[in-house]
C-alpha cells in the first residue's frame, strides 16, 4: 500500500504554525469509556494517542501502568480497532495513533495496521520495533519515533526514519505528574533539528500543567504529549477531560 494513503489523516496541521496538542485515550479502561473522546474533540486537540494494553510498560509511571492494568483487553492490536473508528468518525476526523509496546501479539498484527494513522512503538528491542513498523508501513500507517531525554547517535538515526513526527523525552524518567521543567529542552531540540529531523517534534513524559506547556513552547518544542493527567481527568467525566484539555490547548495557543 502507497505510504500516502488518502484514507490516512494527516498528523500535522496545513498550518505548522498552530502548536500540537496530542492526548493520551486508554484502550479499554473500564474507567475511561469510549463517549469521552467527543470531549478531547471540543478540548481542540490535533491527535490521539491510543495506549495499548502491555504487560511491562517499562517507560510508564503508576496511572499508566494502573489504567493498562484495568484494561478488559489481552493488549492485541485488533482491540484498539473500535477506538480509531471512533476517533475518525468525530467532527474533526482526528488522526489516531497506536501507542504499543512490541509484544508477541503486537508484533503478530498486519492488516489491522490499516486502521490506524501512525504508531509509536516503544521498548529496548530494536529488532522488535523495526519488524512492528515494517507492517506499520505496509498497511500505510506512519511511523512516530521516541527520543530519550539523553540520546546519541543511534537514537536520531531512529527519529530520522519518522514520517508522522518525532516525541522527545521532557523530564527524565517514567510518564507520570512531575512539576519540573527542562532547562536543556531547547538544546536537546537544536542537536536533533542540526542531526536533519524535520518532522514535528513534540514533547512528553512529565509533562501536564499549564507552565510545564509554555515552557515548552518557549523553548521551542512543536507541541506536547500528553498523558498521565489525561487519563486522571478521563476517569472523572466527560467535562473534566474537556476543561483540562481545553486549559492546554490554550496554554499552548497564547501562553
Amino acid at each position: 500500500m502507497d505510504r500516502q494513503d488518502t484514507s490516512k489523516r494527516t498528523i500535522v496541521p496545513s498550518d505548522r504554525t498552530r502548536p500540537l496538542l496530542i492526548a493520551y485515550f486508554p484502550v479499554g479502561d473500564p474507567r475511561v469509556p469510549l463517549d469521552r473522546l467527543p470531549s478531547y474533540d471540543r478540548a481542540g486537540v490535533d491527535a490521539i494517542e491510543m495506549g495499548l494494553k502491555a504487560k511491562d510498560p517499562l517507560m510508564d509511571g503508576p496511572i499508566i501502568t494502573g489504567s493498562m492494568q484495568r484494561s478488559i483487553g489481552a493488549g492485541a492490536v485488533g482491540e484498539a480497532i473500535e477506538t480509531a473508528r471512533r476517533i475518525r468518525n468525530l467532527e474533526r476526523a482526528l488522526p489516531g495513533i497506536l501507542f504499543c509496546y512490541p509484544e508477541t501479539q503486537v508484533r503478530q498484527a498486519d492488516a489491522e495496521w490499516s486502521e490506524f494513522d501512525a504508531v509509536l512503538c516503544l521498548d529496548s528491542d530494536e529488532g522488535a520495533k523495526d519488524e512492528i513498523a515494517a507492517h506499520a508501513r505496509n498497511r500505510g500507517t506512519r511511523i512516530v519515533e521516541a527520543v530519550p531525554y539523553e540520546f546519541g547517535d543511534t537514537d536520531i538515526d531512529r527519529a530520522r526514519a519518522a514520517d508522522a513526527y518525532v516525541m522527545l523525552q521532557y523530564t527524565r524518567g517514567r510518564t507520570g505528574l512531575r512539576p519540573h521543567r527542562d532547562p536543556h529542552l531547547a538544546e536537546r531540540l537544536s542537536r536533533l533539528r542540526n542531526a536533519g529531523i524535520d518532522v514535528p517534534i513534540v514533547v512528553g513524559i512529565g509533562l501536564s500543567g499549564p507552565d510545564q506547556v509554555r515552557d515548552a513552547m518557549d523553548q521551542g518544542a512543536d507541541g506536547v504529549v500528553i498523558g498521565s493527567k489525561t487519563v486522571q481527568a478521563a476517569e472523572l467525566s466527560n467535562a473534566a477531560v474537556e476543561d483540562y484539555l481545553s486549559a492546554m490547548r490554550e496554554a499552548l495557543d497564547h501562553g
